[in-house]
């Protein structure tokens, strides 16, 4: 199954037409990662380093390691082997940082909203870094960013439309993109 998730054909063909992409310091490094379950390899010695200003997409038929690669990344779990680092710091192989000190966002398929809090409650949750003013004002930039500034109300997301909530849930998990160097 792992087989099933590598680099693009020019990565491994050695094509260079990514050398202009490549100037700087990698944010995200996964050197040699592997995770088994159980006995059952489903990640095997995967490798890849991405550049700031640089898009990553895993693709793949189901089964092959995307969700786990991205569950390795955010640290909600532990790799069986190889070393995972943020912007050159070691959070997974000999050191094992957990989730909440990593400042990354993991959006699934499902929405990941508290039915029973606001959209502003959501976009705010986590934000543990600022005052409160702070995080009103960060808050009122995500929401007027995407639009949605007459859901920051005090209407619960469990009454958003899927369209809405997809929304706010992208909007939540870029709640951390500007400390991260993303935008």
């Amino acid at each position: 199954m792992s087989s099933e998730l590598q680099p693009p054909e020019r990565e491994r063909a050695g094509d260079s037409r990514n050398a202009e992409t490549t100037d700087g310091d990698p944010v995200l490094e996964l050197d040699g990662v592997t995770k088994a379950y159980a006995g059952t390899t489903v990640i095997d010695d995967l490798s890849v380093s991405v550049r700031e200003g640089e898009l990553l997409t895993l693709l793949g038929p189901s089964g092959c390691g995307k969700t786990t690669t991205l569950r390795l990344i955010a640290g909600l779990e532990r790799p069986t082997g190889g070393e995972i680092r943020l912007n050159g710091r070691c959070v997974a192989g000999d050191e094992f940082e957990p989730p909440e000190e990593r400042d990354v966002g993991v959006v699934f398929q499902e929405f990941a909203l508290f039915p029973h809090l606001t959209a502003r409650e959501n976009i705010a949750f986590g934000l543990t870094d600022a005052d409160e003013t702070a995080t009103r004002e960060r808050v009122d930039e995500l929401l007027e960013l995407v639009g949605l500034v007459d859901h920051g109300r005090p209407n619960r997301t469990s009454s958003c439309s899927t369209s809405r909530s997809r929304i706010l849930t992208l909007t939540s998990a870029s709640r951390c993109a500007r400390r991260c160097g993303v935008s």
